[in-house]
């Protein structure tokens, strides 16, 4: 039997994709640059960490402070939010797993604080067991934070749900087993070639829970 469920949150349990593209596409604007537009190229650009991500849709860190950038991207995604919504079945998906006695945890590449407040905002933060964010919002990487989450946790059986392949990544460190969900912030071709399992609604992890 599985003891706990690993979320990741924007993309996998926070339908973001769409405003994190307009926030993109309007921080480009503001500096004259072209906008990416469409999901598509978002997916050919996409990824960790976000510094890279920003050097592809073209800005030059020789003429821009990525601190700077970082903030204003934060500010514009932040005044969309209202306009997010939680994935499709996510709710009914955590409350079958408290049911069952599985624990949860949330495990972020957004800064802790500001994840929380994006949390409690929907009302789930009682749901789950444990929320892990980091401490800054420049998203380099949350594999440190998966290696302190393993050095507190021993003996568990844990299933990992995330939507890129810096999820699988920090999946392997925890040794759990990985299930990418599809719709989030990366393309399902990208996630399949992961040789991840790759589901496509929250409610799917059910076949995996023994």
């Amino acid at each position: 039997m599985i003891d706990r469920v690993i979320w990741d949150f924007n993309g996998t349990i926070l339908d973001d994709l769409k405003i994190s593209i307009e926030s993109a596409d309007e921080l480009l604007t503001r500096y004259d640059l072209p906008p990416i537009g469409n999901v598509e190229k978002y997916y050919s650009v996409f990824g960790f960490p976000i510094i890279g991500y920003y050097e592809r849709v073209g800005f030059d860190f020789s003429k821009y402070d990525f601190s700077v950038l970082a903030n204003e991207w934060v500010d514009i995604y932040l005044s969309k939010m209202p306009y997010a919504a939680l994935r499709d079945g996510i709710i009914e998906t955590v409350d079958k797993l408290n049911s069952l006695e599985v624990k949860q945890t949330i495990l972020s590449m957004t800064e802790e604080n500001m994840l929380r407040r994006q949390i409690d905002s929907f009302g789930i933060t009682d749901k789950f067991d444990e929320i892990f964010g980091l401490n800054d919002i420049y998203a380099t990487s949350k594999l440190e934070l998966a290696r302190y989450w393993k050095s507190t946790h021993q003996g568990e059986n844990v299933i990992y749900v995330g939507d890129t392949e810096h999820d699988a990544e920090s999946a392997e460190i925890i040794g759990a087993k990985c299930l990418m969900i599809t719709g989030g912030h990366q393309s399902c071709s990208t996630l399949k070639a992961l040789g991840k399992t790759v589901i496509t609604a929250p409610n799917d992890i059910f076949i995996y829970i023994k």
